[in-house]
């Protein structure tokens, strides 16, 4: 079982509690109650033990140019990976910056089999770099891309950095890249899964951006914004289990999707065989 969506931010082994302090106050927002104390890996595998959850993907997001601190870099992402065989690294980049395409081959070099990228905490607009030479270079790799889109809770982050049909865009010029649209393109549900139904290389990774309790949010997408009979019927190859921690606990959104009225084999597609065929191209890179 695989969470597809993680931040391991506040981690002690990477930064300090001054450098998560500054980071906290960009990605959650400036007079937020949330414990910015740091923890430690122990802690994270105790938390995925107790969810059942076998690994997790790790995403860092590059904002250094426009944020003054990067969400994890490269490096961090590295480093964690090294403390743990259950955690699975992704490299993120800043297009706009003249040393890019570098940045990408050292986090190919490093061993990293994925990027992630948030056009809106990162200050680009995707609709800028749809021909960036970065994506034959992605495409070469075979990494998978996961892209924010839809609502973000950081503070002053527009939620239209990222647009769907920018996405199918990119998905159309470069189809040797699989796109991971995260979130479900909340509040763009239906849109998302179309977008997924039509493309054979683009896929929704389930992961809460919505402001309401794991349960409830589940519920309120199954049967207000899709269907039981379209998660099942449609999409299931295309839906990929991630939580967005530590905004959310990996194992309570485990537990509200586990409730779905779907069959086993869907929630199989779901929690593991989407994210592993994925991670399998990667690794054949």
């Amino acid at each position: 079982m695989m969470d597809f969506h993680t931040h391991l931010i506040f981690m002690k082994e990477v930064k300090d509690k001054e450098r998560w302090d500054k980071v906290g106050k960009y990605f959650i927002y400036p007079d937020s109650k949330y414990p910015f104390g740091t923890r430690s890996m122990a802690e994270i595998e105790a938390r995925m033990d107790f969810g059942g959850i076998d690994r997790i993907v790790v995403l860092p997001v590059d904002c250094e140019r426009i944020r003054g601190e990067a969400l994890l870099t490269n490096e961090e992402v590295k480093l964690l990976c090294g403390h743990s065989q259950r955690l699975i690294g992704f490299a993120s980049v800043d297009p706009v910056k003249a040393t890019v395409l570098d940045d990408l081959a050292d986090a190919n070099a490093m061993g990293l089999v994925g990027l992630k990228l948030d056009p809106g905490l990162q200050g680009f607009r995707l609709s800028d770099h749809l021909d960036h030479p970065m994506w034959k270079m992605v495409e070469g790799f075979h990494w998978p891309v996961v892209l924010h889109s839809g609502f973000t809770f950081a503070p002053g982050v527009t939620m239209y950095g990222s647009k769907l049909e920018e996405i199918e865009q990119l998905a159309l010029r470069y189809p040797g890249i699989n796109f991971v649209v995260a979130h479900w393109a909340f509040p763009w549900v239906m849109e998302s899964v179309l977008i997924a139904i039509k493309n054979p290389n683009v896929f929704i990774d389930v992961s809460m951006a919505y402001f309401d309790n794991p349960r409830t949010y589940s519920k309120f997408i199954l049967e207000k914004m899709i269907s039981p009979s379209i998660a099942e019927k449609s999409v299931r190859e295309k839906l990929i289990f991630g939580s967005n921690y530590p905004r959310v606990r990996m194992e309570s959104l485990k537990s509200a999707y586990e409730a779905w009225p779907i069959s086993d084999k869907a929630k199989r597609y779901l929690f593991e065989d989407n994210a592993a065929r994925l991670l399998n191209t990667a690794h054949r890179g």
